[in-house]
């Protein structure tokens, strides 16, 4: 297994190239799986969250090179970092309706 750690915007995503277990008619070159787990971590808090995490991405897609899976599993999780980023950003700026809001 290759593995691989990059910090982003207060998150940590981990990065891996799972081996398959080689069949007959793979050959003798190793394939693997991208798989990625992103964990929230904001700055001056223990605390961890994880956001986002796929196991086989790509739909299980095999890789034959697993430095090409671990860089595709890096930019996965930079996505899903941009991705919750946006979707935050879109809730702050939409209005809570009225009929939403309380008259207590």
């Amino acid at each position: 297994m290759h593995v691989a750690e990059r910090p982003v915007e207060g998150h940590r995503i981990y990065a891996a190239a799972i081996a398959v277990e080689r069949g007959e008619s793979q050959g003798e070159r190793d394939r693997s799986y991208a798989g990625v787990v992103v964990v929230r971590m904001p700055a001056g808090s223990d605390v961890r969250e994880e956001v986002f995490r796929d196991e086989q991405l790509d739909d299980g897609r095999v890789w034959a090179d697993p430095e090409q899976a671990l860089q595709f599993a890096l930019e996965v999780g930079e996505a899903a970092i941009r991705a919750q980023a946006w979707l935050v950003g879109q809730m702050a700026e939409r209005p809570v309706p009225a009929a939403a809001q309380c008259a207590c």
